[in-house]
């Protein structure tokens, strides 16, 4: 054994010696962090970004003798790569020669530095107590499922021997949760689990003197590797010294599984150091790019299917809800029994509470009410909100409350009961004793894996052929498994990746790019394309190649004793040579870690929609390629919605596409050139609206065809796009927010203030006439013209001084009337004022709050463009996700403001006057939310309402904090209108 202060002190990594060129993002990483012992660095950058090198270079400042984890062998065999030419001092050659003590990939050889994968240093004994404590749960769960022991035991010895393959996978999984339970409570344990093979690993690593940690791909260490590392990193510590932890990912995981995610922060921190894929496109270190959507239908005998459903399921709720029994169930949930001999005061009063207690019932009730009796006396106290119709959703919810009510109760009506639940259990939800919960979705799985979408695959082509690239194009369709989804609804056969193959074989324009099929088990090419690929695929692996018989012109190859990661490389390689140009795959396989940059044109008809796995997707597409040095990348979602005009509900696959263009920077489609995250770098303005319409069901709402259309006419060309990104161009490399409001929620505020204006016209006629009479009278008098001018100016000045709140008003009032912009700015002005007065915020002036116009057609303005000029994201954030508040949809407010409104000082006949004509021939009062992060404290609502009164206009601030207060509530949402929730904050990047 080697003496631990030769071990811990050696510094074999100082020695290396990096002699090439950094790039700026590269540079900017090193100088802003540093290596300290005991303090983990979390660095995220995008795929292609150089985060080898520059994990290489902080191991390099640390010294000590270090050890790389990676996720598959193909990215180990990157990181050694590029070790070797820093321990050799020879950069830029392919791979020089360096000595194994150096830079090993065995684990049986630990080097200065090691590169492994994770599965290595966590290979589970296959003799492990999991296995046995995994067959012992399952057998107590055949028996509490009615089984004697002895019976269970039996079947499962016989599923063993007669399915070996099914004993494996129930075995694997409830292992794999036991496992989980123990290491999260003892992760010490974990130790003892381990492979003997492991434990020895860990062991020669800590001989070795291995303190440096490098974690690339990090965001896998969400759970099992995770405590893995965390063991080995316990096992440093046990020798006295504080390991280096570096962490690496080009994005972050989902919090969805909190337990899984303090896992992977408690390992690594907060993020150090983020570069942003714009940054890295800047330079010129990755394709510029543009992502865009091309939308689908469902095939006609899966809408077939999925009206069918829909019928059902309407036919229920209307025989159901639309009975007298059913009415009634709405009006008492929503205004109590006697809602016919309540005033209308209290009738506003107890909708207003029902909507308190539970606003998601009370909704879905309203809505559904307006559907099964749209004559309803409530429909008019309830306003415009109720007859919109309602959703799935909300059905599903009213049904299933009604069922726990009135169904399960009452023995009579038990077969109702089951039939309720079987045909809710059709739909995706599961109805219990506890209520409803929601399963797997079967109109989601057909959205989601429609055979439109294979067809996409060619129409997307077709499009990209009509444009100016057309030989450059090398493209990659990218799916979640081989054969995956249930069939349902399509004749067609099941989806994924064959399936979507054998479409691209049979598209008689697609012959060109000489089609593959490639995943973990399945080889396939276009029969017609045999005499080309086979000969090439031979020559690159320099092996045997067995062709089988043609089956549907589809020929199937095998490769035996090839290896993946090699059959990969070779049809990478045959890619960049333009011998294949599709290829269609899994994203297991052609995900993360795969590199061929030739790719130039993605097309997704993955369904997950996670940060980690679109990150990881558009960075296939992003490399530089060598063959075209002015590459520009195209990355297409494919998106299915059922028909415009179809009772059809399905915004599903609509939101899992929001989902990942959130996640995805871009330049924007219509606006002038920024890159934003989420739609706006995606579609059109046009589009998001038509859009929208479709999934509301609008009945002017145009269709899918004219969304792709519009994205045809709009797309442009690849030159244009790598212009508009200015790569070399310097940038800031800075974050901020922007809210995208839509031009109609101004329409809030579009009312001039009335109470003022009209005693604004009293006063002033008032002073008019007073004014008048003093200059008559000095006239009949022969006084002097001079003497005239000075009384009549005293007397404006009178006047003004008298009214000059109300001038006050009416000049913010018609400011905002006139430019519904300046509402805009007016009400982030008051908020920021208000946040700074708290002490939360800086001083913003009105020249921090910047407006700007989107035009959906040179008269028409489709949206605002609302930002914070200064402050930091923080600020930006509280002042514009509160303006969003501020127009949002009025639910349950502690505080609201009455604009356009003001509570007069003086108390006379007449103003009271004044105020009842205002009220006969004036526009109804407006109402906005006081945001939440306002409406805390009392005090900081009325420090709102002054600022509100100083940068918009005059106001009158409730608070809902009695009943009478509550049927304002009601009010409020009936004198407001539809509900105008569809402004957003995104992210800028500069």
């Amino acid at each position: 054994m080697a003496d631990l202060e030769t071990v811990v002190g050696a510094q074999p990594l100082a020695e290396w010696e990096f002699a090439g060129q950094l790039r700026h993002s590269q540079a900017a990483i090193l100088d802003a962090v540093d290596v300290v012992s005991g303090s983990p660095l979390h660095i995220v950058a995008p795929p292609g970004s150089g985060k080898t090198l520059v994990g290489l270079l902080l191991a390099m400042r640390a010294g000590a003798p270090a050890l790389v984890l990676s996720p598959t062998t193909t990215i180990r065999g990157q990181w050694a790569k590029t070790a070797r030419q820093l321990a050799a001092r020879t950069w830029g050659e392919d791979e020089p020669q360096v000595p194994l003590a150096e830079v090993s990939e065995d684990p049986r050889a630990i080097g200065d530095l090691t590169a492994l994968t994770y599965q290595m240093l966590g290979t589970i004994d296959s003799s492990s107590p999991f296995d046995q404590l995994a067959e012992r749960a399952w057998v107590a769960e055949l028996v509490e499922g009615g089984r004697s022991i002895p019976d269970a035991e039996s079947w499962l010895e016989h599923l063993a021997q007669a399915n070996p393959k099914a004993h494996r996978q129930g075995i694997r999984r409830r292992a794999g949760r036991l496992r989980k339970e123990v290491v999260r409570e003892d992760p010490s344990r974990l130790e003892e689990a381990l492979h003997p093979n492991a434990r020895e690993l860990i062991e020669r690593l800590v001989e070795r003197g291995v303190t440096t940690l490098i974690l690339d791909e990090c965001h896998h260490l969400l759970d099992y590797w995770a405590i893995v590392v965390h063991c080995l990193a316990g096992r440093i510590r046990e020798r006295g010294v504080e390991p280096v932890i570096v962490g690496l990912t080009a994005t972050l995981p989902s919090e969805e599984d909190q337990e899984a995610y303090e896992n992977y922060t408690g390992l690594l921190g907060d993020v150090d150091y983020e570069v942003p894929t714009p940054a890295v496109v800047k330079e010129g270190n990755l394709a510029p790019y543009r992502d865009a959507v091309w939308f689908v239908t469902p095939e006609d005998d899966e809408l077939e299917f999925l009206s069918a459903q829909q019928s059902r399921f309407e036919a229920l709720v209307k025989g159901i809800l639309e009975t007298p029994e059913g009415v009634e169930f709405l009006a008492q949930k929503l205004c109590g029994q006697r809602f016919l001999n309540l005033k209308s005061t209290e009738r506003d009063r107890r909708l207003a509470e029902a909507f308190k207690l539970d606003f998601a019932f009370t909704e879905a009730a309203a809505a559904v009410l307006a559907e099964v009796s749209p004559g309803h006396l409530l429909l008019r106290t309830l306003g415009h909100d109720a007859p919109r119709g309602a959703t799935m959703e909300q059905r599903i919810r009213v049904l299933a409350r009604y069922a726990l009510e009135h169904m399960l109760p009452d023995p009579a009506r038990e077969q109702l009961w089951k039939d309720t639940r079987g045909l809710l259990s059709d739909l995706g939800y599961h109805l219990t004793d506890r209520g409803i919960r929601r399963g797997r979705d079967p109109v989601d799985q057909v959205l989601a894996t429609s055979r439109s979408k294979d067809l996409a695959v060619g129409e997307i082509l077709r499009l990209e052929m009509s444009r100016e690239v057309r030989e450059e194009i090398r493209a990659v369709v990218i799916l979640d498994f081989a054969v995956h989804g249930h069939g349902v609804g399509s004749g067609r056969g099941r989806a994924g990746a064959l399936r979507c193959f054998d479409s691209v074989v049979e598209d008689p324009t697609l012959h060109a790019f000489r089609p593959v099929l490639m995943t973990a088990q399945h080889l396939r090419i276009a029969a017609r394309d045999a005499a080309i690929l086979v000969p090439k695929l031979r020559e690159k692996l320099n092996a045997e190649v067995a062709v089988s018989a043609e089956h549907n012109g589809v020929l199937t190859l095998e490769t035996p004793g090839t290896g993946t990661s090699a059959l990969v490389e070779a049809v990478s390689q045959m890619i960049a040579e333009g011998v294949v140009r599709l290829l269609v795959g899994t994203r297991g396989l052609l995900g993360e870690g795969w590199d061929c940059p030739a790719i130039n044109t993605l097309i997704d008809l993955s369904t997950s929609s996670t940060s980690a796995a679109t990150q990881q997707l558009r960075g296939r597409s992003l490399r530089i390629d060598p063959g075209w040095p002015a590459k520009v990348a195209h990355n297409w979602t494919v998106t299915c919605l059922p028909k415009a005009r179809s009772s059809i509900e399905g915004a599903s696959d609509v939101a899992r596409m929001r989902r990942k263009q959130s996640k995805s920077w871009g330049i924007t489609v219509t606006e002038p050139a920024s890159v934003v995250r989420g739609l706006g770098h995606t579609l059109t303005v046009a589009q998001i609206g038509q859009l929208e319409q479709i999934l509301d069901k609008v009945a002017t709402a145009r269709d899918v065809r004219w969304l792709n259309s519009e994205t045809e006419r709009t797309l442009p060309s690849r030159q244009h796009t790598r212009d508009r990104w200015g790569i070399g161009e310097p940038y800031l490399g800075q974050e901020r927010r922007q809210l995208v409001a839509r031009a109609e929620t101004a329409g809030v505020l579009r009312s001039p203030p009335t109470l003022d204006v009209l005693l604004l016209m009293l006063l002033g006629g008032a002073g008019g006439i007073f004014v008048e009479a003093l200059r008559v009278a000095l006239r009949a008098s022969q006084g002097d013209a001079w003497v005239t001018l000075i009384i009549a100016a005293l007397g404006i000045a009178l006047f003004t001084y008298l009214a000059r709140d109300s001038i006050r008003s009416l000049f913010q009032g018609l400011r905002s009337f006139a430019l519904p912009g300046s509402a805009y700015q007016g009400a982030a002005l008051a908020l920021a004022r208000t946040l700074h007065r708290r002490g939360d915020s800086r001083a913003f002036g009105r020249a921090n709050i910047v407006v700007a116009q989107v035009m959906a057609t040179p008269r028409v303005v489709a949206h605002h463009l609302v930002e914070v000029k200064g402050g930091n994201i923080a600020e930006q954030q509280a002042i514009l996700g509160g303006l969003r508040e501020i127009f949002g949809p009025i639910r349950t407010p502690r505080f609201l403001l009455e604009v356009g409104q003001s509570q007069l000082k003086w108390p006379t006949a007449l103003t009271w006057f004044a105020g009842l004509i205002t009220r006969l021939l004036t526009r109804r009062s407006r109402f906005v939310n006081v945001p939440r992060g306002v409406a805390r404290r009392r005090e900081d609502a009325m420090v709102f309402a002054e600022e509100w009164r100083r940068s918009v206009g005059p106001c009158v601030l409730h608070e809902i904090n009695s009943s009478d207060q509550l049927s304002l509530l009601t009010r409020a949402r009936r004198s407001n209108g539809p509900a105008l929730d569809r402004s957003v904050v995104r992210d800028v990047w500069a």
